[in-house]
């Protein structure tokens, strides 16, 4: 009985940066993903797409296996960033410190989720805020990205 002869697989793999760009939606956010050289934010805050409130990077494994593409799982993800956003804090919130009308429901959600702050983004939306997430101005990105 012969047995069977396997070659052995070509594989090659890399590991992409993507930029995640993220667009308000009706139950939860939109997202789409490009693949980017680097992790520049001044550059990709310039660059964010009109109707996108803000953007986070992320890593992926891309196999070539025998000319098939695998993608592996997205990892090691950036802060959000918020191009024109401005946080809010739970008290500014009760004040009616925020552009949006009827805060009423946004400091009932805030109270009951544990949400210290908040950022009303440049398109209007407001969003919790996670540890790191940043807020990007618009004007120091232009001066940073004129320089690299």
């Amino acid at each position: 009985m012969a047995s069977a002869r396997h070659a052995e697989p070509k594989v090659a793999y890399k590991v992409q940066t993507y930029v995640e760009y993220l667009y308000p939606g009706v139950l939860a956010s939109e997202i789409s993903a490009s693949p980017v050289a680097t992790r520049n934010i001044a550059k990709t805050a310039l660059a964010l797409p009109e109707d996108a409130y803000g953007f986070r990077f992320f890593d992926r494994t891309e196999a070539t296996v025998n000319g098939e593409e695998l993608l592996g799982k997205p990892k090691n993800f950036s802060p959000t960033y918020y191009p024109g956003g401005k946080i809010y804090t739970l008290e500014q919130v009760e004040k009616g410190d925020l552009k949006t009308p009827r805060c009423d429901i946004l400091l009932g959600n805030m109270i009951r989720n544990n949400f210290p702050r908040v950022v009303e983004t440049r398109t209007g939306n407001v969003y919790p805020v996670s540890e790191g997430d940043q807020i990007i101005d618009l004007d120091a990105s232009a001066r940073s990205a004129a320089r690299d």
